[in-house]
């Protein structure tokens, strides 16, 4: 059974950067991610409020610049679901497919999805006029008509932001 020091249980930008911190720790670690790395950046086209990109980034750009970062140090990227995890002495036991590792530490980084609304040409507009986050792709609707669909406190949140920037709401 293979042993880690750590073993990161999702390769988004939390899981990158929690294993780019204990890799330059010297630990020995193991990223689990059952699909690529990245999350949600994957599917946004342009990112245009993290530090470092002034003109903006593609979503898989950013996340191919931060694997690689990762990429530097040796570790195990295991490409497989997580089927069950247990507390043992001294760890913890994780079966990842079909096999079970060993690590002193869990850290999870297993990300969020969002609600999706169901109405015809959401999934093929994301990214062209549908958006999940104000507070991320606001600033892309400067200035123009948009609909906020949702209910509770997170749609009222998104309508008080949306509504300092755009022109009708």
């Amino acid at each position: 059974m293979k042993r880690f020091d750590a073993v990161v249980i999702g390769g988004g930008p939390a899981g990158m950067t929690a294993a780019l911190y204990l890799l330059r720790s010297q630990a020995s670690v193991a990223v689990v991610e059952k699909l690529s790395c990245g999350g949600q950046m994957l599917m946004t086209h342009m990112i245009e409020n993290y530090p470092g990109f002034p003109d903006g980034i593609e979503g898989w750009k950013l996340a191919d610049v931060m694997a690689a970062h990762v990429d530097k140090y040796p570790h195990e990227k295991i490409a497989d679901e997580v089927m069950a995890m247990e507390q043992v002495p001294g760890g913890h036991r994780i079966k990842v497919g079909g096999e079970w590792i060993e690590a002193k530490v869990v850290v999870l980084c297993t990300g969020a999805r969002y609600k999706r609304v169901g109405i015809p040409g959401e999934k093929e507009l994301l990214g062209k006029g549908v958006s999940y986050c104000a507070l991320c792709d606001g600033n892309f609707f400067r200035n123009q008509v948009v609909a906020v669909i949702g209910g509770g406190n997170s749609a009222l949140e998104e309508s008080l932001y949306l509504s300092r920037l755009v022109k009708k709401l």
